[in-house]
């Protein structure tokens, strides 16, 4: 089994959550100064084609003035990972992590990041840590089973499976996460989840019709 088969089970790009601006409260502040990786990132992205995206260029202007805020840097790095630019998005959302250390979606989202990155550990690192923070994120229960199932750690792959769909069943929709098509498990996990509702795998018991009336005899003649 390949990590790749299964790396992009519920991506940055594929959730609405982690594409528009998070409601991150008093700890999304602007940041006042860029950190060093984030001035490479920018220095990066406007020399390439990516500088000619309008978006971008809004996107890095306000980085550069120091007026982006955790919610702008995560909305950026979402966007940047959609265009399949994940190297330069990792250190934007590190940065968005960093202005709100204690919010478990900047977590989520850096983990997936570094998932898609092909850093399996520093993944596992963060979405554990979102957990800490977030004992009922069914994304990172979901995403910490797709690093064990490429891993071969499938009966730890399958609980993390079902404790994501148990706290949201709509994972297992593919209006919401695609990606379950992809996932090879999914028998095992109906089953499991249907066991776990119904309280057995044997079918129920069977309604018997009543058992008709004998038509009376026939008078003699």
């Amino acid at each position: 089994m390949t990590f790749s088969r299964f790396r992009r089970a519920v991506s940055i790009a594929a959730s609405p959550l982690l594409l528009t601006g998070l409601a991150l409260g008093a700890a999304d502040a602007p940041q006042n100064t860029m950190a060093k990786d984030l001035a490479k990132v920018s220095e990066r992205l406007r020399a390439g084609r990516a500088g000619a995206d309008p978006i971008v260029g809004a996107a890095l202007d306000k980085i550069d003035r120091g007026e982006a805020s955790a919610s702008d840097l995560n909305a950026f790095a979402a966007y940047l990972a959609k265009k399949g630019l994940a190297q330069d998005a990792l250190p934007v959302q590190q940065e968005a992590l960093k202005l709100d250390p204690k919010n478990p979606l900047l977590l989520l989202n850096v983990g997936t990041l570094q998932r898609d990155l092909g850093h399996r550990s520093e993944s596992m690192s963060a979405y554990k840590k979102s957990l800490a923070l977030d004992p009922n994120n069914a994304l990172a229960h979901y995403n910490i089973g797709v690093l064990l199932d490429a891993e071969g750690s499938y009966d730890n792959a399958i609980e993390e499976y079902r404790t994501a769909l148990t706290l949201d069943p709509t994972l297992a929709d593919p209006r919401k996460n695609p990606q379950i098509l992809n996932n090879h498990h999914q028998t095992s996990l109906s089953i499991l989840m249907y066991r776990l509702k119904a309280g057995a795998l044997g079918l129920p018991l069977v309604p018997v019709p009543p058992t008709p009336k004998p038509a009376p005899p026939e008078a003699a003649h």
